[in-house]
C-alpha cells in the first residue's frame, strides 16, 4: 500500500540520514561522512538534502531510484547496503560514547533521552520500509516517530536540515553552489525588563535614552546581517526589508526575532545577553526551511560603555551561524 501524505513531508529523510551516518568513523570533527568513499551515501543525502528544500513530496521508490541509477547498483543493493547501516545505527545507540555524543550534539534542542528514543521509533519503522516493496511517502513515519518519541515533529526536521547541511558542505561532487539574493529583517518579541542594569551599564541615568538603546532591537541588528551576509559564499547580496526594490528577487528572507535582552554578572562587571531566533524563508514556496537559536553574551565593555559595539558583536554570530546553512545551498 502507499502511505497518504497529508502535506509536504519528510517520512524517510530523517531515518536514512541517521542510519548512514552512523556506519562511517566518527574520529574527525564534522563533516562526520568520507563522501567519496561511499557513492550509495553521497547520491542519497543529496537527493534527500533536495527533497528537504522541495515543497513537493519525495517518496520512497523515487529515492532508491535515483541512488541505483547514480551508483550503478540494484534496488536491493541499496536497501542491502541502508540495512547494514541501521544495524550500525542500533550498535551505536546501545554503546554510547563519544561517537554517540557527537550524534546527540547535532540534536540540538533534544535531549540525549529524547534522541534515542526518537532513533528508536524510526529504527523500527525503518527496517518494515526497507523490507517492503511498497512505496512510502516522507511525512507520515517521521510524524508517528517524532509523537512516538514525544517530540515535536519540527524537532525533527530541523535534526534532519543540521544533518544535511553538515554532511554536504564538504561534498567532493557537488557543484560551486550559486550564489543568492537575500532580504533581512526582523522584529523584537515583548518581554520582562528591568531597568536598573541597563542604567549602570550604561553609567547613565538618563531613563528615556536608556529605554531607546533598546527599543525595537533589532533594528540595530539587522544593517549588520545585511552588511555582513555577502562575505558569505552562497549569497550575491543582502538586502534590509526597508530597502528592497522590484529591481531584486531575493531567493530567501532571513527572519531576526529578538526574544531577550538581559544582563548578566555584577554591578561592576556586568555583561549583556541577547536570545535570538532567526529562520529561513524560501521566498517561492513561503516555506521555512531552516531555524536556528543564538544566544550570546558580549564581553564586559570599558568605559564608556556603547551597546552598538555588543550589537554589533550579535550580527557578526548571526552571520557565522548562516555560513552552514549557504555553504550547501544547492
Amino acid at each position: 500500500m502507499t502511505v497518504p501524505a497529508k502535506r509536504p513531508g519528510h517520512i524517510w529523510i530523517v531515518q536514512i540520514l541517521i542510519c548512514l551516518l552512523v556506519d562511517t568513523t566518527f574520529a574527525e570533527p564534522v563533516p562526520l561522512l568520507n563522501l567519496d568513499e561511499d557513492p550509495i551515501l553521497l547520491a542519497t543525502l543529496q537527493h534527500l538534502d533536495q527533497g528537504l528544500r522541495s515543497a513537493a513530496p519525495v517518496r520512497t521508490s523515487e529515492l532508491l531510484a535515483h541512488v541505483a541509477q547514480t551508483t550503478s547498483c540494484s534496488r536491493q543493493q541499496v536497501r542491502a547496503h541502508l540495512m547494514d547501516r541501521l544495524q550500525a545505527l542500533e550498535d551505536l545507540r546501545q554503546q554510547g560514547g563519544d561517537d554517540w555524543d557527537r550524534l546527540v550534539d547535532l540534536g540540538g534542542e533534544l535531549s540525549r533521552r529524547q534522541l534515542s528514543r526518537f532513533i528508536d521509533h524510526l529504527g523500527q519503522d525503518l527496517r518494515e520500509i526497507l523490507r517492503s516493496s511498497d512505496d512510502y511517502l516522507l511525512d507520515t513515519s517521521l510524524r508517528w516517530a517524532a509523537r512516538g518519541a514525544r517530540i515535536p515533529a519540527q524537532e525533527a526536521l530541523q535534526f534532519a536540515h543540521r544533518i544535511v547541511a553538515t554532511q554536504l558542505v564538504d561534498d567532493p561532487l557537488a557543484p560551486a553552489p550559486e550564489p543568492v539574493g537575500v532580504v533581512v529583517n526582523g522584529w523584537t518579541e515583548k518581554y520582562e525588563f528591568r531597568l536598573e542594569p541597563l542604567l549602570i551599564y550604561l553609567e547613565s541615568e538618563d531613563e528615556d535614552a536608556a529605554r531607546e538603546a533598546v527599543r525595537d532591537i533589532q533594528r540595530f541588528i539587522v544593517p549588520g546581517v545585511a552588511r555582513g551576509l555577502p562575505s558569505v559564499p552562497g549569497v550575491a547580496w543582502a538586502f534590509r526589508q526597508r530597502d528592497l526594490t522590484t529591481l531584486v528577487d531575493p531567493a530567501y528572507d532571513i527572519r531576526l526575532r529578538v526574544r531577550t535582552l538581559r544582563f548578566s554578572g555584577l554591578s561592576t562587571n556586568l555583561q549583556p545577553c541577547i536570545d535570538v531566533g532567526i529562520e529561513i524563508i524560501d521566498t517561492q514556496s513561503h516555506a521555512a526551511v531552516s531555524e536556528f537559536d543564538v544566544a550570546h553574551c558580549g564581553g564586559v565593555s570599558v568605559s564608556p560603555r556603547r551597546l552598538s559595539l555588543f550589537f554589533d558583536e550579535v550580527a557578526d554570530v548571526v552571520v557565522d551561524t548562516l555560513v552552514p546553512f549557504f555553504a550547501s545551498h544547492r
